[in-house]
């Protein structure tokens, strides 16, 4: 797979627009680009792990954040995505391709990059992914992908949030996976997924990078789940298994109505379960767990132009390993990390939507749990988060949308590690969107 596929599935689209035009008479076809600019500012943002272990792998005593080599973050950087589609191209046919790049526009040399933009770190500058799939349409409910296709719902290049399979990337790279993808809808609202991936990429992974266990060795990644979507609940479960590397579980649920004085009220569920296998546990450290779970909620209220919600997340074992990711509470926060160890996490926020164009959004944050697997340090941290979102929704400058997010948060650790953290994150984001045919 390489960067003739974006070229090849548009020339193939192109060359076989008449035809398809002819035998199905409904043949249309998209071209989108989307730009996002992103500036972060932040003393110590959460990706921040440098320095909590030393190099035998021991929790380092000393303060970690006078050694966090991606703390003092001041970086702008802008990404161009441009995404081609079919529809009815033939009766049983579909092609997607697209051509996917970021380039760091702006970082002081006294300060630090974005870490998979840092060329200190052996990263480059920008970087590239490109792709594209075949779309196979045996019946109206089948499709089947084949080829590198998009699996972030954010960026809307997957119809669903299956979990698992599904990734939408906070970074400005949309996320994707190379094999093979099959969907099954015989309701509206139900479907079933099914996939077979040996590469993934996008986020801060600047290349593709194999499915594989730690030693190397190439090991494919399997995927199943269903999808019940209606405008008013939701329910979604998916499991993966990997050789050598994990098994994982992951169940999705939400559920809302509308009161007779037309206030709304939602409510999401999320539990998850993580187990690894074979080599990677067995690479584990003594006395680290080999499995994890997290179980999260969130209740949310809104009547006319306001709103607010509460959550709350549990997560077990912190491991870093096998593509285990626990950090998928509801609570929130720029700065401080919900997934650390038999972290619980509570969070509770309100907001005004002032007209169609503006929002601001107040949040805060507490979290309480262990610095890692030998329990010897505790974390006790309380954030604050204040939202600011802005959309044209008219106009030449349609599809333009803004976020601010600017996030104060304090860390107080104690035990082997004893030190008191007060940090700041800033992260602005602008995107485009215009629609080329």
């Amino acid at each position: 797979m390489n960067k003739g596929i974006l070229a090849s599935a548009i020339t193939l689209a192109l060359t076989n627009s008449a035809i398809a035009s002819e035998s199905v008479g409904e043949f249309d076809q998209s071209l989108t680009l989307k730009l996002h600019n992103e500036l972060r500012i932040a003393d110590r943002p959460s990706a921040c792990g440098d320095g909590d272990y030393d190099s035998a792998g021991n929790p380092n005593t000393t303060p970690i954040d006078r050694d966090c080599q991606s703390a003092d973050v001041k970086a702008w950087v802008q990404g161009a995505m441009l995404d081609y589609e079919t529809d009815g191209l033939l009766p049983w046919l579909d092609v997607q391709a697209y051509g996917y790049t970021v380039q760091k526009l702006w970082s002081p040399s006294s300060a630090t990059s974005r870490f998979y933009l840092d060329e200190s770190s052996g990263s480059a500058e920008s970087f590239s992914l490109f792709g594209g799939s075949l779309n196979f349409k045996p019946t109206d409910n089948v499709e089947l992908k084949l080829g590198r296709f998009g699996v972030d719902f954010g960026h809307g290049t997957i119809d669903h949030v299956v979990p698992l399979l599904e990734y939408s990337s906070i970074r400005t790279m949309p996320y994707m996976r190379e094999g093979a993808m099959l969907r099954y809808s015989p309701t509206e609202n139900s479907h079933f997924y099914g996939a077979i991936t040996n590469k993934f990429g996008g986020g801060y992974y600047t290349e593709m990078v194999d499915e594989a266990v730690a030693n190397g060795d190439k090991s494919a990644r399997y995927f199943s789940a269903y999808v019940y979507d209606d405008p008013m609940k939701h329910f979604a479960l998916g499991m993966s298994y990997q050789d050598d590397v994990s098994v994982q579980a992951q169940m999705n649920t939400d559920y809302a109505w509308v009161n007779d004085d037309k206030s709304f009220i939602k409510l999401d569920g999320r539990v998850f379960y993580g187990n690894l296998l074979g080599y990677t546990k067995d690479a584990q450290p003594t006395g680290k767990d080999d499995s994890t779970y997290v179980v999260s909620g969130q209740i949310t209220y809104a009547k006319g132009k306001m709103f607010a919600n509460a959550g709350f997340g549990q997560v077990g074992s912190r491991i870093d390993a096998g593509g285990v990711d626990t950090d998928i509470g509801f609570p929130f926060d720029m700065s401080i990390s919900r997934n650390y160890q038999n972290t619980t996490s509570f969070s509770t926020g309100a907001g005004y939507n002032f007209n169609e164009n503006w929002m601001a959004m107040l949040s805060l944050v507490k979290t309480d749990g262990d610095l890692n697997y030998h329990e010897t340090t505790e974390v006790d941290g309380v954030g604050a988060n204040l939202v600011i979102q802005h959309k044209f929704t008219q106009g030449n400058l349609k599809g333009i949308s803004t976020q601010l997010i600017v996030n104060k948060a304090m860390e107080e650790r104690t035990g082997v590690v004893n030190e008191d953290l007060d940090y700041y994150d800033i992260n602005l984001d602008i995107k485009y969107k215009f629609n080329i045919m």
